[in-house]
């Protein structure tokens, strides 16, 4: 009995899991991880992520801790970054790692494919302005580059032609990508 008081109330879950697509026992797993990571707290901060092992080692693990604050992913039109996250707030980020669901309608399923692109194109725009920089994206290729392969030479990163990414990668409304 003691455990289920940890989780939030019943009600509270059908709202969650209406909004992310997670069942009740999965909200309640990851209501359990996210109570570890913040040692009972209300809310998680970037340094509370330092104790998963697996993201240590992630060649991207920067880009992964900020989309967890960074408000144009928590599903309510908003820019800029927060420093804590509630669990709601951890929930829905968690939400675009998951696979879709076997009986989406192909309209839903487009719907999700659009959320996860965008998702992803918010984790390298990393000054939220709409597009992805040639620095953004040396960044992003550095970090990948590096963490495969510590002795690649940072000219090799830095030898992409200039105008391939003369204008930076923008995402349009109709989910081309430049």
């Amino acid at each position: 009995m003691g455990a289920l008081q940890s989780f939030p109330a019943q009600p509270q879950f059908a709202d969650l899991a209406e909004k992310t697509g997670f069942s009740c026992e999965q909200i309640g797993v990851l209501h359990k991880r996210f109570k570890q990571l913040s040692h009972n707290e209300e809310t998680l901060r970037r340094d509370d992520f330092s104790g998963i092992p697996d993201l240590a080692c992630n060649p991207i693990r920067s880009q992964i801790i900020e989309a967890f604050f960074d408000r144009r992913n928590f599903r309510q039109n908003m820019g800029g970054t927060v420093e804590e996250i509630t669990f709601e707030d951890f929930l829905v980020v968690m939400s675009h790692f998951r696979p879709p669901s076997v009986d989406m309608t192909e309209e839903q399923r487009e719907s999700v494919r659009q959320e996860k692109l965008r998702f992803l194109f918010n984790m390298h725009d990393t000054d939220n302005d709409g597009t992805i920089t040639l620095e953004e994206y040396r960044h992003w290729a550095r970090g990948i580059m590096f963490s495969a392969r510590p002795s690649v030479p940072p000219l090799l990163v830095s030898s992409v032609p200039q105008e391939r990414l003369q204008y930076g990668i923008n995402i349009h409304r109709d989910w081309r990508i430049d």
